[in-house]
Order: structure tokens, then sequence, then C-alpha cells
């Protein structure tokens, strides 16, 4: 499948690249000319995990040098992310090939979407700077919007005021528009197109794969801690990429309607091939005013957004949270002579109320239960402010599995009634099948040429005739 043999600079947490093509390995690129793009490759290793190779690697498909190997880096890659870090000027000689990859591509640089550059919107002006705290959903059903608050049919994407530039025009052409600018005057912010047909009437360009502009400030800018982006705007992002390239997960849960279950489940809503993820349940729960879960979008802290509302039994501390069963957990089972290697396990979390202290702590049945693998304490409070957790599971005991493994995440808070409140719960990983023992091959090898024989004799065509055998 795709990239790297790579050298990993912890400090940035981005890939430097030796080569980028090597086989077997699900990696996404990103394209960048300036700036430091480390906080959005970090962002990256929350959404994908620490099982994937992410290159990012100043200037290195620019106009100036990008050779046929480098253009093969990209139509390998799984993902490729273009920042707004980079100057248009510099990537518009090849606009075909961009525009034509056959890779899912995420743009943030609206100056590329332009006519006389990638071509995807049919207008040459340059973007103009708008505030952008605020950008209308303009389809707020979409995907990108999943577990996001939409209010007065808006959404909140930075914390302050923020200028953001985006194309001065409200034809998309034959994309969809997401999300607009706040004034309603359908000037892009977020639009995706699929290969179904050429970006606009006006060029013969058409998608590779699909595509989103999502047009934002520079990385350093969309992630600064104190005006950049909310959670909301990081959670548009995550769904945008996601949309894109879903990722190594084995297990997603959502906890929404279409997935809540009696007696207290949720089913899966996506499990991979080979995989077969149960329902989340919450059996050794006590059930009740005293603990259980809940569809969270019934409760007054989320009438917008559908969450796992987990309420324990009153317990303080982790050994009288695991004597009181308060806990909720699902099991991946494989196919018979499959091996599961982990990357993580990620979530978003908050308290049901500002009171605390409440926490979280994980266990597997890959030692009974015995040991706590990671825990932490919540202290933000609303779903408009979840914190987001990965847990990494790359470490040898959680490699090349071949039995089923249970996931509990145990909990407590600080008295009866009180919740914490649980979203997009995802596990990330790879499934490798099993390979034909050499008996089995050359056993089956030995048919083929047993079969190709009988065909050549019996089936043979006349001397005098042009045809080949099919």
């Amino acid at each position: 499948m795709k990239t790297p043999g790579l050298a990993i600079s912890m400090s940035a947490a981005i890939v430097v690249l030796g080569s980028l093509r090597c086989a077997e390995a699900e990696s996404i690129v990103v394209v960048y000319d300036s700036g430091d793009p480390a906080q959005y490759v970090s962002f990256l290793r929350t959404v994908y995990g620490d099982g994937i190779g992410i290159a990012a690697v100043e200037g290195r498909y620019k106009d100036s040098g990008i050779d046929e190997y480098r253009r093969g880096e990209l139509r390998d890659a799984n993902l490729v992310v273009v920042l707004r870090d980079t100057q248009s000027g510099k990537y518009a000689d090849n606009a075909e090939f961009w525009s034509t990859l056959a890779t899912p591509l995420l743009l943030h640089s609206p100056y590329l979407a332009r006519r006389g550059k990638w071509n995807w919107l049919d207008d040459d002006q340059m973007p103009k700077s708008h505030a952008a705290e605020h950008a209308h959903a303009y389809d707020p059903g979409h995907r990108f919007y999943q577990g996001v608050t939409i209010a007065e049919g808006h959404v909140r994407i930075y914390k302050g005021g923020k200028d953001v530039d985006i194309n001065p025009t409200s034809d998309v052409g034959n994309g969809t528009l997401v999300a607009s600018d706040y004034k309603e005057q359908h000037r892009p912010v977020i639009v995706t197109w699929d290969t179904s047909a050429e970006y606009h009437s006006g060029t013969d360009y058409v998608p590779g794969a699909d595509r989103v502009l999502f047009s934002t400030a520079t990385a350093s800018e969309f992630f600064d801690s104190e005006s950049g982006a909310t959670d909301d705007g990081k959670r548009v992002l995550r769904n945008s990429l996601v949309s894109l390239y879903a990722g190594p997960t084995i297990a997603r849960y959502t906890f929404d309607d279409e997935h809540f279950i009696a007696d207290e489940q949720f089913l899966p809503e996506f499990s991979a091939e080979d995989v077969t993820a149960s329902n989340l349940t919450d059996d050794l729960f006590e059930p009740g005013s005293n603990g259980g879960m809940l569809l969270g979008s019934i409760d007054r802290n989320y009438p917008d957004r559908p969450v796992l509302r987990a309420v324990p039994t009153s317990v303080s501390g982790e050994v009288e949270a695991v004597a009181a069963g308060a806990f909720f957990e699902f099991k991946v089972s494989l196919e018979a002579g499959c091996k599961l290697s982990l990357h993580n396990l990620t979530f978003d979390v908050s308290k049901g109320g500002e009171s605390g202290p409440r926490a979280w702590f994980l266990r597997t049945s890959l030692d009974d239960f015995a040991e706590t693998i990671s825990s932490s304490v919540v202290s933000n409070y609303s779903d408009s402010n979840m914190e987001s957790f990965s847990v990494n599971l790359t470490g040898s005991g959680y490699q090349n599995l071949d039995g089923d493994v249970v996931f509990r995440m145990c909990m407590y808070t600080n008295g009866t009634g009180k919740s914490l409140e649980f979203d997009n719960l995802v596990l990330l990983g790879s499934v490798v099948k099993p390979t034909p023992e050499p008996g089995t091959l050359a056993l089956a090898m030995i048919c083929v040429g047993l079969i190709a024989v009988y065909l050549t004799r019996f089936d043979r065509p006349s001397r005098r005739s042009p045809h080949k055998c099919a």
C-alpha cells in the first residue's frame, strides 16, 4: 500500500523522510513551504494514532522539486494535506497533477483553489480576509458537523476574533458547499468534491479522488491556544480528515439514536474487515437513578449533540470503582488465523457538571483487567469543551494478538448521579490476514498447473485459428 522508511523528530512530531516509498505502510503527506506544521502533525496523531507514517518536509513538493519520484510519494499516500502555509505561485505549474491526483486531498489554501492555480473554483480573484470566528453551517446535517454544536445556524470555529482569507465567490461549481462565511453570502469556507464530475464547467479537471477545501488560518494560528480553533472547530477538521481517509480504524462507536438499543447498549458504528466489534455494554452498572448509560441528547447539557452519558455508582478511586463494576466495555474478535496489532484508543470526554473530581481509567482483558494502562482526571465541563484523549497501544504487549480483546473503561465521580460524558470512541490498529502454509500453497499451485494442462490439451484451438485460449 503506502509509505515510508523514516526517522522521527520527537520534538516536532514530524517525519523526516529517508524514503517515502516503502510498501505496506499507511501514510499521510503534509505539504507546506513555510511556518511550523508541528501542531497540525500532532493533531493528525490524535486522529490517526501512532501506527501511521506522517511525512512533513518543508518545500518538498514545490514546482521546482517535484520530480516523478516525489509524485510517486503523493500517489502512494493514503491522504495528502496541503496547509495554508504555502505560496500558491510555487505550486501552479503542476495544476493538472494536483487536481487529478488519485489520492484524497484536503486543501487549506484558498489561493490554490482559484482559477489560474489548481482551478477548483471558477474564479480568479484574490481571496479576501473575512472575520472567521463563526461560519455558517450551510448544511447542518452534513457529516462534518457530527458532534458539533450549531447555534442559530452557525458553528464557532475560532475562540477569538480571527480573520481568514476566503474566495470571494458564491459559485462552487460541481462541489457541495458545507460552510460559508458568517454573513451568509455563500462565500466558501468548506467545499467538497467527489469524482463524478469536473470541479466546474470551466475546467476539464476531474478529481482523481475526493477533495475538501477548508480555508483556514496557518497551522500555528489555527492551533493557537488563545485565539485558535475551538473544540468544535477542531472537530470539524477531524471530521473533514476522516471523511477523506478513515485511517487504520478497527472499531468506532458514536453515541446517537441510530446506535442506541435497549438494555443500555450501543451498537458499533464501524468495525474493520475480519473484525467483529461487540455492542458497547454496561452490564455491571447499577441501573436506574444511581447508575447506567443514557443517550446524552436527552440531558440538559447536550441539547444538540448525542453522547454516552455514563453515571457510575457512587465510588471514589480505582479500587472502589473496580469492586463496584463502574465501567462500560466492548470486545473485538478476529476471524480465524488473523492477527491484530493495536495503535491507539481515542475518545472525547467531559464532566456532566462543574464539580469533581471525576476520572476514567482503562483496563483490558489481556491481563484479566489487573492493571490500569492509562488514566486521567477530567477537568473540562460541557459538550462544547470536551477533552480529547489518545491512549498509546503500540507496546509489544498489544501487537500480533490472535484472540479476543475486551476494553473496559472504568470511572469514578464525586457522588451519586454525577456523570462523565463520552463521544467518538475509536480503536485504531491493523489486521494481518493469515498467509497460506507452504504446503497448502504448493498444493494449490499444483492444482492450478494441472488445470492449465487439462485446458491446453482438451480445449486447444485449431492451428488455423487466430484466437488464443482465454
